[in-house]
């Protein structure tokens, strides 16, 4: 439609009608990524960013999110998984068709976030870095998703 009446407009008194079937959906969650993790760091990151990928193999960015943390060496020391969650920031995109979503976590994601030494000194002020040993668990019982 062209002129004023063009646009998204409120559509109850169309769907109470007898003749319109109306179907929806439950509500949709929060995108966001549930990891249970492990790592050897006292502090690190882990990201998650969402991609687009289309059909000849390209793989174009859509959100990024991260979360950056202390962990308890006592904890770590015997392997035992932790619950994260990473928000997927706000996104919007129009898949076409025989493109794929894919999910990429890591470590790190610079240069869009700071890269963290790992140490968990003050990143500003931060001149050494350790490498971090990390897990994500898959099972049953650590559905990490």
């Amino acid at each position: 439609m062209l002129g004023p009446p063009a646009g998204t407009q409120l559509q109850n008194a169309v769907e109470s009608r007898h003749d319109v079937l109306v179907y929806s959906t439950d509500a949709l969650p929060e995108l966001g990524l549930i990891m249970y993790v492990h790592t050897d760091a006292v502090c690190t990151d882990f990201t998650a960013k969402l991609v687009d990928v289309h059909p000849n193999g390209n793989a174009y960015n859509l959100c990024a999110g991260i979360l950056g943390r202390n962990y308890q060496p006592a904890v770590n020391d015997g392997q035992v998984p932790i619950k994260i969650e990473i928000d997927l920031w706000p996104r919007s995109n129009v898949l076409m068709k025989e493109h794929k979503i894919r999910l990429e976590v890591s470590s790190s994601n610079f240069p869009r976030y700071d890269r963290n030494p790992n140490t968990g000194q003050f990143i500003p002020e931060a001149t050494k870095t350790v490498s971090a040993k990390q897990t994500v668990f898959h099972s049953n019982l650590l559905p990490s998703h």
